[in-house]
């Protein structure tokens, strides 16, 4: 299985594993992100911290989806809260 590096900081999102794929929720991805990037820049506006964080999962994790079998699965809000565990 593939995990998302840091594990310290991408595992908080992980929803479950199946079929050897590790499978993150998007709300709870963007969260931890947003937590993250507020360290490095304080200056930052909640919604500018929100931008970067899906756009780092747009461009850095989803752009490596097409070189990588079993590249981690993203779902997004609405499955994570139908499947019974809500987002952070």
């Amino acid at each position: 299985m593939i995990y998302l590096e840091p594990r310290n900081i991408y595992d908080k999102a992980i929803k479950r594993t199946e079929r050897n794929v590790v499978v993150y929720c998007f709300e709870r991805l963007v969260d931890v992100l947003v937590e993250h990037f507020s360290e490095e820049n304080t200056d930052q506006t909640p919604q500018e911290l929100y931008t970067m964080a899906v756009e780092h999962i747009d461009y850095n994790i989803e752009g490596m989806r097409p070189y990588h079998a079993n590249w981690p699965a993203i779902e997004d809000i609405d499955m994570c809260v139908s499947a019974g565990n809500p987002p952070h």
